[in-house]
């Protein structure tokens, strides 16, 4: 009997104008969100090698021009690459930074995200695969299931199905089911379809962990989509009229998509409130001009008692330079050495709170399906902080050795200039200046996180179907 009440399902949804409609705009909106995130994939990939091309030239300009000042004060520029994962999920990308500078006196951050080069992009909504799925098909999942119960009521079948000894548990899982597979077939082809095509165009290279990181973000799909046709048959049950079960789903669609996120974020900074990242720089800036009025005042200080045990001046003498420069290189690193512990006790107590105000927003936000679909894709996708700190973490590698470079090089001038006698006259060396080395990785535990938030969407299908049998079991099909 379950049989037959299947066919009987997927019978009337793929029969139906409304299903009709809803493909053939579920197809077009698919193949345009991937075409989007092609085209954005591949504008980044251009700036990338752009950028790359611009940093070899500058590099090359260090070495002919010898400006030791230009490498120590400029620097050179370094552009994050752009992952292939986002022609499919977009995530926070196009809001996080994407060059950075390699000296000693630029911010350890990424500058010029995209949506800060181009603001116009925040004016228009940015059209990827994953956001087609949380805000268009999940409503389709809705439109196809709103009246599933309760409109067979209204037109008289619900009694004639009464009349047959078939369990109501039956019913649901053939509405599910019923919804499910049309709903897998009518957007799982062209998505497949569309996916295939991608990976055979230029510029696209998957390896086998994207691949498999793919296939559970298609999953999650699959599973976001079944949460909403749970949702929808469960609230058919609830109620004997197909209009009051519509506005019933389209609250939850507004609560569960568009408020919980948001008001997670509100809820956290009211009960745990954290400074912001300008707070953080503000502090670590005053107390770097502290420190620097200091080291200024130690030099001084050293100055004057140099030219009243000398009875001359430093500067008279290569003696004197090179006595100054020595006690300049031991005041900055005394300096350095004290500013450690003080600028690590600054960054620990931003980070703490932080941290503390994002756990708890995530707490709540979890409550939310779109939220935990967000979570997994965008941590699968690697279009999100995760990535994007590991490459920092290059970042700052490269940056620290290429401060320890500059140091050591301008240390070996300042003494050969100072004391040429003794020194000699020193050649800098600009072709060991550090280079970022960064290669995509793959932690597992993003993997585990993403099966986590998987979990989380199936309970969600599992309280929806717990629902809509304890309603169906008190509702009258008469």
């Amino acid at each position: 009997m379950l049989g037959h009440l299947l066919r009987k399902e997927i019978l009337d949804h793929i029969l139906s104008l409304r299903f009709l409609i809803l493909t053939v705009l579920g197809a077009g909106i698919i193949a345009l969100s991937l075409y989007s995130g092609y085209g954005y994939y591949r504008d980044s990939l251009a700036d990338h090698r752009l950028s790359e091309t611009l940093t070899e030239s500058h590099r090359a300009y260090l070495i002919e021009a010898n400006d030791m000042g230009t490498a120590g004060d400029v620097g050179y520029p370094t552009s994050k690459p752009p992952t292939a994962m986002s022609i499919f999920v977009r995530g926070i990308e196009p809001t996080l930074g994407r060059t950075g500078y390699i000296a000693y006196q630029h911010a350890r951050r990424l500058k010029f995200s995209p949506v800060a080069e181009e603001p116009t992009l925040g004016i228009f909504p940015f059209l990827d695969l994953d956001s087609v799925v949380k805000m268009v098909l999940s409503l389709f999942a809705l439109l196809l299931t709103y009246d599933a119960i309760n409109g067979e009521k209204e037109r008289g079948t619900l009694r004639l199905l009464s009349s047959f000894p078939i369990a109501r548990v039956q019913v649901i899982v053939a509405k599910i089911f019923g919804a499910l597979i049309p709903t897998a077939f009518s957007f799982g082809v062209p998505l497949v379809a569309g996916i295939g095509i991608v990976l055979m165009l230029p510029d696209v290279q998957f390896r086998g962990p994207e691949l498999t990181r793919l296939a559970w973000i298609v999953v999650g799909f699959a599973l976001y989509l079944t949460v909403f046709i749970c949702a929808g048959i469960f609230a058919s049950s609830l109620v004997y009229r197909e209009a009051t079960s519509f506005v019933i789903l389209l609250f939850f669609w507004v609560v569960v998509v568009a408020i919980v996120p948001r008001l997670s974020l509100i809820a956290a900074d009211v009960i745990r409130p954290a400074p912001s990242q300008q707070q953080l720089q503000a502090n670590l800036r005053a107390m770097s001009r502290e420190n620097t009025r200091t080291r200024f005042k130690q030099q001084i200080e050293w100055e004057n008692d140099y030219q009243q045990r000398m009875g001359e001046p430093w500067y008279r003498s290569p003696e004197g330079r090179e006595a100054r420069q020595e006690m300049r290189l031991r005041v900055r690193d005394a300096m350095r050495k004290k500013a450690q512990p003080e600028t690590a006790r600054l960054e620990e107590a931003f980070e703490n709170q932080y941290n503390a105000r994002f756990d708890l927003a995530m707490l709540i936000a979890r409550m939310s399906p779109k939220f935990a679909l967000d979570q997994m894709t965008i941590k699968l996708a690697g279009t999100g902080i995760g990535r994007h700190k590991r490459y920092l973490n290059a970042f700052d590698d490269t940056r620290d050795a290429h401060g320890a470079w500059y140091w050591k090089e301008l240390n070996q001038d300042q003494l050969s200039k100072a004391n040429p006698k003794k020194y000699g006259k020193y050649q800098i060396d600009y072709t060991a200046v550090p280079r970022v080395v960064y290669r995509d990785v793959w932690p597992d535990t993003d993997l585990q996180a993403g099966i986590v938030n998987l979990g989380l969407l199936a309970l969600w299908c599992v309280l929806c179907f717990v629902g809509a049998h304890v309603s169906m079991l008190r509702y009258d099909l008469r």
